[in-house]
């Protein structure tokens, strides 16, 4: 329940509202439980009633408020466009339906007049009443045509932009005869259109009255068998594209009239059954609600699709207007009126997809006769799709089912768009966005004092990158000063740029309201500088956690102790990276022990030089003209007398009177002062050449990777991550004592410790460390391994984020290799694009033969991503020696053993960790496709194969106890295909392994059988239809050749063990001889 209260941010309709703060948990809980929960069903129906229960509580006072909030704006400001990447992890595929009348076609020249498009209608629109807002003008893609390339790629790359899942585009065919199809033909042609699409067959009559009816038509359909395979036929083409819309797997098509069909049922035969026999395989069927609200089983389809404003069950408000004319007899509805049914969605009682509708007008093709929504507006129309998107996320438990459709991308002749607009500009795609954002996991500050390429601004650099990059957040930042790094800052988020403002500026407390309101509510604070914003940020409601890196003298030098007290008082947590800072701040402020975190920073970024150090030896000593063999002591930092500038050189001067083989090497800005004592002490030095100040330089990465020794000089320094940076690149570091943090850490591993400002002592350090290069390379394997086990960014990061109750799942990646250097990109890469995040990677090689160690280095530095690499020098002989090897070195709460050779969809956590998050089980796993070795689909399931046990079993998700699992399914035979399908908890999987690795290791061919039945006596499992996995089946299987006895025996064996252990009946013996029968054969 903890984790259920913190892990997500209240939705955007409840945004700005001073609600009472029990209502907020309230929301936080319901909301979350059923999101997490609704794939199974004793969870769900307990949810449902809770959630029954809550809306009652609610029903009346969210939709009257928000009526407040969308009526205090209903003349939008123009919104301009945001380039602002979104999250990978989305609630929900938007779904816009698409109009392609916009170009020219001979049968619209001879019905409306010659160049008649929808742009037509669109400029002769007049205002019908007082304040209609008409003409509606285009914004930046003007009066398109759509034979036009260029206007499809636009319009695809703001779809993508704003968070656009698909376009639904309008067909239209006529008994053979096709119209409008050009578009479609093209975005089928270009393969640079990469955003996903299905179909809608708008199967009613064209009629001058726009209605689909029956007077005036002007082509009429003639529905028929014949035309009904013509057409699956002809749309087939479509159905077979790569970027074709799916669900579970199936092709999406859309009927917009079922109901006019001779027999809709027969009709969808006829379609299922072609598909069938031509290869398509199993099509999913639709319908729009535009005309009926039937049941889709009457049709014979699958589901049916919400088409506001159709179908209207709302009151007429046409005398809330003024008519400019007397002849006006339009339809006037009140938009608000769908917005607040939002808040309380019927149960459907069938597969159903939320409809969502901007605004609508389409006067431009009636004129007063037309039907007219009021009061909409961005506001109301984010909050109405952000209600939608909680709804469906509730009630749909699959990820890919998910769909939400909008109506439209373009009806600009019906006022129904999403497009940029003269006047709004691009208000309605913002919405749609903030919307898809308003139920992300957690939105976030982050706060620098200013942007000058320093220690702590680049650590808060780091934290803006791997928020948004790794773990998927919303984050935005705010630069209290100027600085050279505010352009690096603005490509990763938006920046607030506070430069001159202070505590007392009277739009401060103002602009941090508004972030509240925005959903900004939580805040990492980074350094002491800082503190003067966080009272700000506490009476704005926005709560905050502060990273204090100074140490006393450096509080005392610049005058910090107000902004450490106000710190103390208003701070959520302070973090501090040692015990000796948190000693030294306690002289200022006095912080509640409860409120007192030690944390040291991960290190923000990885060395990618880190697996090719000659290399960087190499260039390095070429960029700066040293002899090939030089040694090369470093320091990196800003040269001052705190960072021990001066005492740097002496201590250089020391050793280059022993050797003249050594260069010492220091990067960085210079402090004037300490550079002109500096230049003093080194003029006429006959040792001059040997030391180099090499000035400001943001790529420090090949310094330290090409580098012998760390020199860490500093009077006084918290916890530099210098010294991490040298642990990547397994240099060794020397430091004076008692100087910070570090030199507490040095202690133990990773380098030498001297006495405090003994430039003698330091020199002799850095002596013996070069003169015996194994006690070098031993020290900086050391440090090596310490920053991977301690200070990894990642796990600081979701600590930071646990602190400030964004309770993130950590889900440890074990990823075991040997000789799969073929598919180890493939799958890695599957794995970072996982919809959620995760929380460390783990690769294993087992001493691999081929490329793999290349590949993997390769990946993992052009990627720049942060894993641990362990090789093995002998092969193991055991897999699932590796699995507990990984086990014991994961630190997440959920263990993920991804083999080499496997992959999988981006949904693939987001499918299976729900069930273990809400702690309803202990293993859970979803189905798999089987692919072979270049990747094509052998079989779309493993349905088949588990028919040996159920036929029906696995075709519904569920969650079993664990003795019933084994009763039922694992006492036959081994009912988990593939482990890469498998998250496990991890104290569970870990004492198995610790009690069972023996038994374990003498299955070495159905170890992962007994793993998963010893798991199961431990709690339940869970399990998901969704073939989220990819299991990559070679050649020679492992029930294959002369391996075929020994499996066999093997397997027997294994059932033996599970019959041995619980009891089971007749039926599953019968079923367990008959399965071990057919593989002896």
């Amino acid at each position: 329940m903890k984790f259920i209260d913190r892990v997500a941010h209240v939705r955007s309709h409840w945004r700005g509202l001073q609600l009472p703060g029990m209502v907020r948990r309230q929301v936080h809980v319901m909301r979350t439980l059923a999101r997490w929960t609704a794939s199974f069903p004793p969870m769900r129906r307990a949810i449902t009633t809770c959630m029954q229960l809550f809306r009652r509580g609610l029903a009346v006072a969210g939709p009257q408020l928000d009526d407040w909030l969308i009526t205090a704006n209903l003349q939008p400001a123009y919104v301009p466009l945001r380039e602002r990447p979104l999250p990978k992890s989305l609630p929900a595929r938007l779904i816009t339906f698409y109009l392609p009348q916009f170009h020219r076609i001979p049968e619209n020249d001879a019905w409306w007049g010659d160049g008649f498009t929808e742009w037509t209608n669109v400029r002769r629109a007049q205002p019908q009443f007082v304040g209609h807002d008409q003409p509606h003008e285009p914004g930046e893609l003007g009066y398109y045509d759509l034979l036009e390339p260029a206007v499809l790629r636009r319009q695809v790359e703001l779809a993508k932009l704003y968070g656009i899942g698909g376009f639904c585009f309008y067909f239209y065919w006529f008994n053979g005869k096709r119209l409008l199809e050009k578009p479609l033909e093209h975005y089928l042609q270009e393969r640079a259109l990469d955003l996903p699409f299905c179909l809608c067959w708008a199967n009613e009559n064209w009629t001058r009255t726009w209605d689909g009816k029956e007077c005036e038509v002007l082509i009429a359909q003639r529905h028929s068998a014949e035309d009904d395979l013509a057409f699956i036929r002809h749309v087939a083409g479509y159905l077979r594209d790569a970027r074709y819309l799916r669900v579970d797997g199936k092709p999406l098509l859309l009927v917009y009239r079922p109901g006019v069909l001779p027999d809709p049922a027969a009709t969808a035969r006829r379609w299922r059954d072609w598909c069938r026999q031509t290869g398509i395989g199993e099509i999913f069927l639709a319908y729009t609600q535009s005309f009926e609200r039937a049941n889709p089983k009457t049709y014979g389809f699958d589901a049916a699709v919400e088409f506001p404003p159709n179908n209207p069950t709302q009151p007429l408000v046409a005398q809330e207007v003024t008519p400019l004319s007397a002849d006006f007899a339009g339809a006037v509805y009140d938009w608000r009126s769908y917005l607040k049914a939002s808040y309380d969605y019927p149960a459907p009682g069938y597969p159903l997809f939320r409809g969502v509708c901007p605004r609508w007008d389409n006067t431009p093709r009636r004129g007063g006769r037309g039907t007219v929504l009021i009061n909409h507006t961005p506001q109301g129309y984010e909050k109405w799709l952000a209600n939608a998107i909680a709804e469906t996320r509730a009630r749909i438990s699959q990820p890919d089912q998910r769909l939400i459709f909008v109506n439209a991308w373009n009806e600009w002749a019906e006022g129904a768009y999403l497009e940029p607009d003269r006047r709004y500009g691009y208000a309605w795609l913002e919405a749609t966005r903030n919307a898809l954002l308003a139920d992300a996991v957690g939105k976030l500050l982050v706060v620098s004092h200013d942007a000058h390429p320093h220690g702590a601004q680049f650590l808060a650099l780091g934290m803006v990158r791997g928020l948004r990059r790794d773990l998927h957040l919303d984050v935005e930042v705010v630069l209290l000063g100027p600085g050279k790094l505010k352009p690096e800052f603005a490509a990763l988020a938006p920046v607030h740029d506070l430069t001159g403002w202070h505590a007392g500026h009277p739009e401060m407390q103002r602009w941090a309201e508004r972030l509240a309101q925005r959903g900004y509510r939580r805040a990492i604070v980074n350094s002491t500088v800082s503190g003067w914003i966080i009272p700000i940020f506490h009476a704005a409601g926005i709560e905050s956690i502060c990273l204090v890196h100074e140490l006393p003298g450096l509080i005392r030098d610049y005058g910090l102790e107000p902004q450490a007290i106000q710190i103390a008082q208003d701070a959520h947590a302070v973090v501090f990276p040692s015990p000796v800072v948190a000693e030294g701040f306690a002289r200022y402020a006095t912080v509640n022990p409860a409120k007192i975190v030690i944390r040291p920073q991960g290190l923000y970024r990885r060395n990618r030089w880190r697996w090719r150090q000659p290399a960087a030896r190499d260039q390095l000593r070429k960029r700066l003209q040293l002899l090939p063999d030089a040694k090369v002591v470093l320091a990196v930092g800003y040269g001052d007398r705190r960072k021990g500038a001066d005492l740097f050189v002496e201590c250089a001067l020391s050793v280059l009177a022993s050797r003249d083989d050594v260069e010492f090497v220091w990067v960085g800005h210079w402090e004037s002062g300490i550079r002109q004592e500096i230049d003093t002490r080194l003029h006429d030095h006959p040792q001059r050449r040997h030391i180099h100040f090499v000035g400001f330089d943001a790529d420090t990465a090949l310094y330290h990777a090409a580098s012998d020794v760390y020199a860490l000089t500093s009077r006084e320094d918290p916890f530099p991550n210098v010294v991490l940076e040298s642990f990547d690149a397994g240099v060794p570091v020397v430091a004076f004592a008692g100087t910070g943090g570090a030199a507490h850490l040095l202690e133990d591993t990773g380098g030498i410790v001297v006495p405090a400002l003994d430039c003698l002592a330091f020199a002799e350090a850095i002596l013996r460390l070069l003169d015996v290069p194994e006690t070098l390379k031993q020290l900086g394997l050391a440090g090596q391994q310490l920053l991977d086990s301690r200070f990894a960014f990642r796990p600081y990061l979701f600590d930071l984020c646990a602190l400030l109750g964004i309770a993130l799942p950590r889900v440890s990646v074990i990823v075991p290799n040997y000789n799969y250097a073929n598919f180890l990109k493939e799958r890695l890469n599957s794995i970072f694009d996982q919809s959620l995040p995760i929380y460390e990677l783990i690769i294993l090689d087992d001493a691999s033969t081929d490329s793999s160690l290349r590949t993997i280095t390769e990946w993992l530095s052009a990627a720049g991503i942060e894993a641990v690499l362990r090789v093995n020098s002998t092969n193991s002989g055991s897999v699932f020696g590796q699995w507990q090897h990984g086990v014991q070195m994961a630190g997440g709460g959920f263990v993920w053993i991804a083999e080499a050779d496997d992959s999988c969809d981006a949904d693939f956590l987001a499918t299976v960790l729900p069930p273990l998050v809400a702690r309803a089980a202990v293993l859970s796993y979803c189905d798999s496709r089987q692919i072979n070795a270049k990747g094509r689909v052998m079989s779309p399931h493993y349905q088949k194969y588990l028919s040996v046990v159920s036929c029906e079993r696995w075709r519904q998700p569920y969650v079993a106890s664990g003795e019933e699992e084994i009763r039922e399914a694992l006492a036959v035979m081994n009912t988990i295909p593939n482990v890469s399908g498998v998250v496990f908890r991890r104290e569970v999987l870990a004492e198995v392994f610790t009690r069972y690795s023996n038994e374990i290791a003498a299955f070495p061919r159905a170890g992962d059988w007994v793993t998963y039945f010893r798991i199961l006596q431990h709690g339940s499992i869970a399990y998901s239809p969704r073939a989220a996995n990819c299991h990559r089946r070679h050649r020679q299987g492992v029930i294959a050749g002369s391996a075929r006895p020994d499996i066999v025996l093997e397997i027997s064996r294994v059932q033996a063990l599970i019959s041995g252990s619980v009891d089971i009946s007749e039926e599953i013996s019968a079923k367990a001889a008959g399965y071990l029968a057919g593989l002896e054969k």
